[in-house]
């Protein structure tokens, strides 16, 4: 009976079972030459794949750079249509407004030289005033921006 005792008693002995890890990290598509012969004891020509898939993997990331390039080029090349468009818009703006102004002008001095000096007054004040006001809403509007 005191063996029974004796073994309710003892209790069993516990295992403690330590484990550890290594990890180790490098830089590159590739590991250290040293793995590339553990890769191939395992299982022949995994060296090989990996070089491969690191050869492939560097070929994409070349493309896609040259993509991305392709694609900077296109868009400077359409800014700078863009800014050659909006250089010649306003040119075109502003010849037009000068010959406009111009036009009027010339048209009061046939009126004048025909006798209709009323007309030409009108028509040198009109002109003189529309030109004004479009010199004054651009120079407003170059203010905001």
């Amino acid at each position: 009976m005191s063996d029974q005792v004796e073994n309710s008693v003892k209790k069993p002995q516990e295992e403690v079972v330590v484990s550890a890890a290594i990890q180790q990290i490098y830089q590159g598509p590739l590991p250290p030459s040293k793995e590339f012969d553990a890769y191939d004891k395992t299982r022949p020509g995994t060296a090989d794949d990996i070089i491969e898939i690191a050869h492939n993997s560097q070929r994409i990331a070349e493309k896609a750079l040259d993509h991305q390039m392709y694609m900077d080029r296109q868009e400077v090349s359409i800014s700078k249509r863009k800014l050659w468009l909006m250089f010649i818009l306003g040119l075109v703006g502003q010849i037009g407004s000068i010959l406009v102004t111009l036009a009027g002008y010339f048209m009061a001095y046939l009126c004048i030289k025909e006798g209709a000096f009323r007309l030409a007054s009108v028509i040198a004040l009109s002109t003189t005033a529309i030109s004004g006001c479009l010199i004054w809403w651009k120079s407003k509007k170059d203010h905001k921006q």
